[in-house]
């Protein structure tokens, strides 16, 4: 996944065969390529796709009509941060020596991945880490570094985001995190 078409969405469905089904409506709506597409925790089925801002609008508009009514949220992001790219797929990368560490955790996959676009919006920040629901009960996590007035200002970016969404659930602030804290990233 590299973002480099600017658009992606994200689709989470209550049913799994729902969400199959959804997939297939999806890529033969326009030209998009499927990133992510598989069941995870607590029985939800995720679909993540990107592609050209028209093509990837014209999908989605496709898959939420088609989800009816086992859509439980989805998000279309037009101009996405390149950098989601990479950590979304599995890839995870050290903080810097000095940087300070922010955690934002979600009751929504689709809700946590437009916060970490935001979230890297607001200042030059280093996405570390990304967890989508599967293993965690169907829950999301990012972690990102940077120097600390920016780590802090993305941790508020995030938190009033999620919060609106009614779907945070943790936010966690590391100053100077301990050597062995960062192994585990």
């Amino acid at each position: 996944m590299d973002f480099t078409q600017n658009a992606i969405a994200v689709l989470e469905f209550k049913s799994i065969t729902r969400g199959l089904f959804v997939v297939d409506v999806a890529t033969k709506k326009a030209p998009v390529r499927v990133c992510w597409a598989e069941a995870i925790s607590s029985g939800k089925y995720i679909l993540l796709f990107e592609g050209g801002v028209g093509e990837v609008q014209e999908s989605y508009s496709a898959a939420v009509e088609a989800a009816e009514k086992e859509l439980i949220e989805s998000i279309l992001i037009p101009q996405v941060v390149p950098a989601l790219g990479p950590v979304l797929s599995g890839r995870s990368f050290s903080p810097e020596s000095e940087s300070s560490v922010g955690m934002l955790e979600s009751s929504s996959i689709a809700a946590s991945v437009e916060a970490a676009d935001q979230v890297l919006k607001t200042a030059p920040l280093l996405l570390n880490r990304f967890r989508l629901g599967k293993g965690i009960g169907g829950k999301s996590y990012f972690i990102f570094s940077g120097q600390l007035e920016d780590v802090q200002a993305g941790l508020e970016r995030g938190q009033e985001f999620l919060e609106h969404r009614g779907a945070l659930l943790g936010r966690e602030l590391i100053a100077r995190p301990h050597s062995d804290f960062m192994e585990v990233l």
